[in-house]
């Protein structure tokens, strides 16, 4: 049938529902798993779902500009002002997730993720391994 039942044909008391899906492409995936990585770094979130291993991949490969398996300072200063726009707050409260990373060099997936962990003080949740 063309129609939507409830019809004549098929009375019923429940509304139709339509739904429409909206599929994310792996940047905009990534780019979600990096602001929640940068919104727990900075101690803005609590409580959260914590970040598994996989998601915190994705986060780190968003920040990641130049692909090489290392994120500069600049590179996380960049994506963060882009990717978070007016939710971090001038230059504190990005100083403070830069504060948990070594300033001088650039650093890989273990520092980024021992970061979160250490923000999220969570370290022993399933996933965060």
């Amino acid at each position: 049938p063309t129609d939507p039942i409830p019809n004549k044909e098929h009375p019923s008391d429940h509304v139709p529902i339509t739904s429409v899906f909206r599929l994310l492409s792996k940047r905009e995936i990534a780019s979600y798993w990096a602001k929640e990585w940068c919104l727990e770094a900075a101690g803005l979130r609590g409580g959260s779902l914590p970040l598994d291993s996989e998601q915190l991949k994705g986060a780190f490969a968003f920040y990641d500009q130049d692909g090489n398996g290392s994120i500069t300072v600049e590179e996380l200063r960049n994506s963060v002002s882009i990717l978070m726009g007016d939710q971090i707050s001038g230059d504190g409260q990005l100083e403070a997730v830069l504060t948990k990373l070594p300033s001088d060099r650039s650093f890989g997936f273990d520092v980024f993720a021992k970061a979160y962990m250490d923000a999220t003080d969570r370290s022993s949740m399933p996933g965060l391994d």
